[in-house]
Parts: C-alpha cells; structure tokens; sequence
C-alpha cells in the first residue's frame, strides 16, 4: 500500500513554476525599490516623495504588482518608467 499524497507530475510542474515566478519578481520588485533609492532624485522617476513616504510594505506591493504587470504583458494604464536606468 502507497502512503502519501499522490501528485500527478503536471501539477507538480505548475506549482513548482508558480514557485519559481514568485521567487524571481520578488527579487524583480526588490532591485526595482533598489533602483530607485539610488536614482538621482532631482530626475523625473517614479520613486517621488510621495512614494517614499509611503510604509515599505505598500512600496514593496507596489514594485511586484509592476513586476508582473510588466513579466504578464498585460499593460500599465497606471504606471510608467521615467528615467533611463528604470
């Protein structure tokens, strides 16, 4: 008799995808809230006061839901890069 739970090998292929592109925009979204704390802030960019303000767990959400924003080609609408490093 088999103990354990069986998983058919094509889920186990999605999850560990789902894993994976978690893992990577988070290291995405870090390097993009990276970017901006080391772009000249006397540029147009999307790190504005305003931003910086803001708790670093909204900046955080904020930088991924570019990240897959921009990994998913699905558009911005409501976001944009400004300066030439972003």
């Amino acid at each position: 008799m088999h103990n354990g739970l069986a998983v058919s090998s094509g889920i186990e292929r999605i999850v560990i995808l789902l894993i994976t592109s978690c893992f990577f925009i988070h290291l995405l979204a870090c390097g993009w809230i990276y970017l901006g704390t080391v772009e000249d802030q006397d540029r147009s960019s999307w790190y504005t006061p305003d931003f910086q303000d803001r708790s670093k767990t909204t900046q955080y959400l904020q930088a991924y839901y570019f990240m897959v924003t921009t990994m998913t080609t699905v558009g911005y609408g409501d976001m944009e890069v400004k300066t030439t490093l972003e």
